[in-house]
């Protein structure tokens, strides 16, 4: 039973991880070092990449933001609203 929850949680962040790579590919937000994170055969390698994926794409998107838009991107990367974290991409990539 714990074992099938673990995997469940694992599967899930997976997922988000893989929702905000596919909206930051969309506006440019990915590199190298992201497109290496998206390959994750096994539990554990989902499990790690999937962090690493979500923190990478946060921190480029922090960097390319202005200082004004920090809190907006940061609630939405912590509430795992990847609507809003698009949002966010799009109208950072317009201006």
């Amino acid at each position: 039973a714990l074992r099938k929850e673990n995997a469940d949680a694992v599967n899930r962040s997976w997922r988000e991880a893989q929702r905000l790579f596919h909206a930051a590919l969309r506006h440019g937000f990915v590199d190298d070092a992201i497109f290496k994170l998206i390959k994750a055969p096994s539990i554990g390698e989902k499990y790690r990449n999937a962090y690493w994926l979500k923190e990478e794409i946060l921190r480029k998107v922090l960097a390319a933001a202005p200082a004004d838009k920090h809190r907006a991107i940061l609630k939405a990367y912590y509430t795992n609203n990847a609507g809003d974290m698009e949002a966010i991409m799009a109208a950072i990539r317009a201006k």
